[in-house]
C-alpha cells in the first residue's frame, strides 16, 4: 500500500465530526474511537500508519499511551520481551479480537500490524518487538488496569 499524508483541513473536519458525534452520543467513550484496521485487521489497513492518532488524542478523541509508562516497560523488556501468548492476551485485553494460540500465526501478525499502525506507525511489520510490547502494556495499564491477562 501507498499511504498518503492527511491534509490539515481533512483532520480539522474529522475532529469536528467526531467531536459532534461524541457530544450527541455521550455513552460513547472517546477512548473507543478506533479505525477500520483495529476492527478488521485481516481485511483492512485504513486509516493507515500516517493517520495522526496522537493529534486526535490531544483533542480528546481516542486513546494514547503515557511516555513514562512506556519507558518503564522498555527497560523491563530490554532483555526479554513477553511471549507471543502474553502479547496475544494483552491485545485481547486491550480490545483486539485475537485467538490466544501461543503461535506467531497469521492472525497475530495482522493484529500486531494494526496495533502498530495505530500506536507505533514508525514500524508496522506485524512482528512483536520490545517497543510494541511496551506500548501495549502501557495502554493496558492506563485503560484496562483491572483486567487480568490470565
Amino acid at each position: 500500500c501507498n499511504f498518503l499524508e492527511y491534509p490539515e483541513e481533512q483532520l480539522d473536519l474529522v475532529v469536528g465530526l467526531v467531536t459532534d458525534i461524541l457530544e450527541r452520543y455521550p455513552d460513547i467513550d472517546p477512548v473507543d474511537v478506533i479505525g477500520h484496521a483495529d476492527i478488521a485487521p485481516g481485511r483492512r489497513v485504513d486509516p493507515g500508519p500516517l493517520f495522526p492518532w496522537k493529534q486526535l488524542y490531544d483533542h480528546g478523541i481516542g486513546a494514547w499511551y503515557d511516555d513514562a509508562t512506556v519507558q518503564q516497560y522498555r527497560v523491563q523488556f530490554a532483555s526479554k520481551i513477553p511471549s507471543i501468548h502474553e502479547v496475544q492476551m494483552a491485545l485481547g485485553t486491550y480490545g483486539y479480537k485475537i485467538e490466544p494460540t501461543g503461535e506467531n500465526d497469521v492472525q497475530t501478525r495482522f493484529v500486531v500490524r494494526a496495533f502498530q499502525m495505530h500506536f507505533r506507525p514508525a514500524g508496522f511489520s506485524g512482528q512483536v518487538d520490545a517497543e510494541t510490547a511496551a506500548i501495549l502494556f502501557a495502554l493496558n495499564d492506563k485503560y484496562r488496569p483491572d483486567a487480568s491477562l490470565e
